[in-house]
């Protein structure tokens, strides 16, 4: 029998700063501990987000939808990355995949956009690895 895929979210609410990391850490490693395959979703730390989208209009209101969307990603991508350096640490293996690595399809304005489907081989690749 496979193991179970649990997916966990941890918002900035969470994971307010890298001080918070051993505790997410202790979090999956207690779902991998019972078995299960643990896909770990991040937000950016607290205040990120909001701090990248000031540092956007700094460059006035009008601006490329898609370069603030790339800018407002490098936080989630800074938290997950920490992530899996202190997973790493504690033994958990761990591979950080975006948007684009999960084959990630979204439909509506690109700022605001919904989650439409994903490339789930690349998904289980990864849980497989």
């Amino acid at each position: 029998m496979r193991h179970p895929i649990t997916v966990l979210k941890f918002g900035s609410s969470v994971l307010r700063g890298e001080q918070d990391l051993p505790r997410v850490v202790h979090e999956i490693y207690r779902w991998v501990r019972q078995g299960h395959r643990v896909i770990a979703v991040v937000s950016a730390f607290d205040q990120r987000t909001n701090q990248l989208l000031r540092q956007a209009r700094n460059y006035g209101e009008h601006v490329n939808e898609s370069a603030v969307a790339t800018l407002v990603a490098t936080g989630e991508h800074t938290s997950a990355a920490l992530l899996s350096l202190a997973l790493d640490r504690a033994g958990i293996p761990s591979a950080v995949l975006d948007a684009a690595g999960i084959g990630l399809r979204t439909e509506g304005p690109v700022l605001d956009a919904y989650p439409r489907g994903l490339n789930q081989t690349e998904v289980f690749k990864a849980l497989e690895n």
